[in-house]
C-alpha cells in the first residue's frame, strides 16, 4: 500500500501533486519536512548557514538519521514548493526518520532582508495554494497565522487520497536577515497525528540556528 501511495502522490513527467492543510499528507516528489539560546548574528552573503542535528528534530518520528548538506535543493522536491525556491542559491539536508518520516531543511541566500521576506513570501503562497492545483487525491488544507517570532509561517499539507493511506506535510518559513530557511515534515497519518507544535518549535529553531 505504501508503494501505491508514494506513486500516486509524486509527480512523474511535469505532474505536480500537493496540498495545503487539513486532513492527509505526502506531496509530489519531483515536482515541486537544541537551545534557542545559541548567538544569533546578522547574516551575510557570504555567510555559511548552519543546519540543524538529528537530535534536535521532532522525536515522535525519530530515531533520525542526517544527511549531508549539499548545495542546491532536496531531489527530488515537494510539488508545494515547485519552481518557488532558486537552486543555484540555495543549500539542505535530508533527514530520514521511522517508517516514512522525511525531514528537509533548505536555505536559501538572498541579496538582502527585503529579498529574503519577499522570497518567503512567495514560498507561503506557494504552499497554500498547492491544495488547488491537486486533482482528484480528497486534499484538504488549513492555514496557520504567521509567528510573530522570527516571522515564522507554519502551514499544514494533508492527503486523503482514495484507497490509499493518509499523509501529511507540515512547512515552516521565515528567515533570518538575507537567509530564507524552508523546513518541512512529511509521514503517514492524519491531521489529527501531525506534530503540529513540535514542529513549529524545531522551524523556529531552524530560523534562530542558521545564523
Amino acid at each position: 500500500m505504501r508503494g501505491t501511495t508514494m506513486a500516486a502522490l509524486t509527480i512523474g513527467v511535469g505532474l505536480a501533486v500537493s496540498g495545503c492543510a487539513s486532513d492527509a499528507g505526502y506531496g509530489d516528489e519531483r515536482a515541486l519536512p537544541a537551545t534557542s539560546a545559541r548567538p544569533s548574528a546578522t547574516p551575510s552573503a557570504t555567510a555559511t548557514p548552519q543546519f540543524l542535528t538529528a537530535a534536535e528534530l521532532p522525536s515522535k518520528q525519530g530515531p533520525w538519521h542526517a544527511g549531508e548538506v549539499t548545495a542546491g535543493l532536496p531531489d527530488p522536491t515537494y510539488a508545494c514548493l515547485a519552481d518557488a525556491l532558486p537552486a543555484a542559491d540555495s543549500s539542505s539536508r535530508t533527514f530520514t526518520g521511522d517508517l516514512a518520516a522525511e525531514f528537509r531543511e533548505t536555505v536559501v541566500v538572498t541579496a538582502d532582508q527585503d529579498a529574503a521576506m519577499a522570497l518567503v513570501q512567495r514560498v507561503a503562497t506557494a504552499i497554500s495554494g498547492c491544495a488547488d492545483r491537486v486533482e482528484g487525491n480528497n486534499t484538504s488544507a488549513d492555514y496557520s497565522l504567521p509567528d510573530k517570532l522570527r516571522g515564522l509561517r507554519v502551514i499544514g499539507v494533508y492527503f486523503a487520497p482514495k484507497d490509499s493511506e493518509y499523509h501529511f506535510q507540515l512547512y515552516g518559513v521565515g528567515h533570518a536577515g538575507n537567509l530564507v530557511v524552508v523546513t518541512s515534515l512529511s509521514d503517514m497519518g492524519r491531521a489529527t497525528e501531525a506534530p503540529r507544535d513540535q514542529f513549529r518549535f524545531t522551524a523556529d529553531k531552524a530560523i534562530a540556528t542558521t545564523s
